[in-house]
């Protein structure tokens, strides 16, 4: 019995690290791009989380449909935060303000959402189907959200790679001066980037909707996620970070398994410490 309880642990850490390759993979773009790091992007999840439960709860329309409001939304928010700190762009401290910047609009939209729609725990049920493979049940509520996610971020790698905005915003990312005397607009590429970047926090806010509950503060917890993950996939590296998605959720799956659910968050601060440590080592080294 133990054997096919962690079987099924795994298949659903893999199912569940599809959704947080998605979570990631926004911030992982803007700061390849921007060089910036977005701290609210984790608050951005669970504000898609809260405008896919409310389109549900009001519409019936099912979050698996309604992830392009949310990114359609997330994204002119995006813009939004863009528009705040491209003023700073030519300080020498630009990364820092950035990061206080984005910190204190992820405050600001905390509180705005507690106040708005109070700090009462809420979540999207929906009645699908369990599929019974070899004696174990799995859910479709994580099937679905994997796929998704999946398919989303892999349309996404090969926009980037054949489309001619993302070949731009690839060379942005390499050199943001050389690109701009090949006659690519700089801004306009800072401008997408957040906007794409924040437009896939809130499609992964839609899909966690249907599995975990949605508070305020939940995005909080997807920020340090999303940082574990960026962190060890490598900064800017779009492969890395599917990778790495899928190597958190699995270690979370197996810490939670063996000690318990309590010691899950435990894998992802002992990952991040462990590749700090060792990078750190090796770039000294050098």
């Amino acid at each position: 019995m133990e054997t096919f309880d962690l079987i099924q642990v795994l298949l659903y850490s893999i199912f569940l690290g599809g959704i947080y390759a998605i979570t990631a993979i926004g911030l992982n773009l803007i700061f390849g791009v921007m060089k910036i790091v977005n701290f609210s992007h984790g608050v951005l999840v669970m504000l898609g989380a809260y405008f896919a439960f409310w389109i549900w709860k009001l519409y019936g329309i099912s979050p698996y449909i309604s992830i392009v409001f949310c990114f359609i939304i997330l994204m002119f928010l995006g813009f939004g935060i863009y528009g705040c700190i491209k003023k700073f762009e030519g300080d020498r401290d630009f990364e820092l303000l950035s990061l206080v910047i984005t910190f204190g609009i992820s405050i600001f939209i905390v509180n705005l959402v507690r106040y708005i729609w109070t700090s009462r725990f809420r979540g999207v049920f929906l009645l699908l189907k369990s599929i019974d493979i070899f004696g174990m049940s799995l859910s479709t509520s994580r099937i679905i959200p994997f796929a998704i996610g999946l398919i989303i971020t892999i349309a996404l790698y090969f926009y980037m790679k054949k489309s001619f905005v993302g070949r731009a915003l690839r060379a942005v990312s390499q050199d943001a001066e050389a690109s701009q005397l090949m006659g690519i607009n700089k801004r306009n590429m800072y401008l997408i980037s957040c906007g794409i970047g924040c437009g896939l926090a809130g499609v992964a806010g839609s899909l966690f909707c249907t599995i975990y509950a949605i508070y305020p503060e939940m995005g909080f917890s997807f920020t340090v996620l999303a940082f574990c993950i960026v962190v060890l996939g490598g900064l800017g590296s779009f492969r890395g970070t599917l990778i790495a998605s899928f190597i958190l959720a699995v270690s979370e799956g197996l810490t939670g398994f063996i000690f318990g659910r309590g010691w899950k968050p435990f894998a992802g601060y002992f990952i991040i410490i462990m590749v700090l440590l060792f990078r750190g080592r090796y770039l000294a080294a050098r």
